[in-house]
């Protein structure tokens, strides 16, 4: 079941507090929590679900934001599979700069050194998370799917452990609702028209290069 970009894992984090019946905030809340209340919330955030996946099913988020709360999955879901999209730092960059969202929501959207800052922080909890939890992520390549899309696609079936099926090279067919600010590039198909799409900006992009530094060239 695809998910699209919700902000349901956002909403459980701000109501941790009340639901462990603890004081503090989040994350510090979960220092002490027991196996039996994480394995209690996991059911209540599930049960949201039951009627919309089958016991066996997958079920997809692709929030922008979900990197923060790595921690918290690895305790509610220790099951779940964290696929980490990545795409060219500057690709990414001025692909956020170019989407008009809500202010706040993204805040940081709106100005390039504000995104180059953003970037930074992610690279850098992602890091974080790479070396210390105790679940599998798969490192997924923007770029490499575009240049050859069933190499890439099969990556993630083998690490979630799905049997592969020639639809997910036809995804633009789906009648699937699509929850999220890409679906006109969904319904596009394949291409490969967006790699390195900041070229075309380089003059305007002075304090988004300078701010990122080294992670310009990843």
């Amino acid at each position: 079941k695809a998910g699209g970009e919700t902000a349901e894992l956002e909403n459980i984090s701000g109501q941790l507090p009340k639901l462990l019946g603890k004081s503090g905030s989040y994350p510090g809340v979960l220092t002490d929590a027991t196996s039996s209340e994480l394995d209690q919330l996991s059911v209540k955030f599930m049960s949201q679900f039951r009627t919309e996946i089958d016991v066996g099913s997958w079920r997809t988020n692709k929030d922008m934001g979900l990197y923060m709360h790595l921690g918290l999955i690895a305790l509610l879901f220790p099951a779940a599979r964290i696929i980490h999209c990545r795409r060219n730092a500057l690709d990414t960059c001025v692909s956020a700069y170019f989407q008009f969202f809500k202010l706040y929501h993204l805040p940081y959207s709106f100005d390039l050194a504000g995104l180059a800052q953003h970037f930074r922080a992610y690279h850098n909890i992602m890091e974080h998370w790479q070396d210390n939890l105790p679940m599998p992520i798969l490192d997924f390549d923007y770029e490499d799917l575009t240049i050859d899309p069933e190499r890439a696609i099969r990556r993630v079936s083998e690490f979630c452990g799905m049997e592969w099926s020639d639809d997910c090279l036809d995804f633009e067919k789906t009648d699937s609702l699509i929850k999220t600010a890409s679906i006109w590039q969904v319904r596009q198909g394949m291409h490969q028209n967006s790699v390195n799409r900041w070229r075309r900006y380089e003059k305007h992009l002075t304090p988004l290069i300078d701010e990122l530094g080294e992670l310009a060239e990843i």
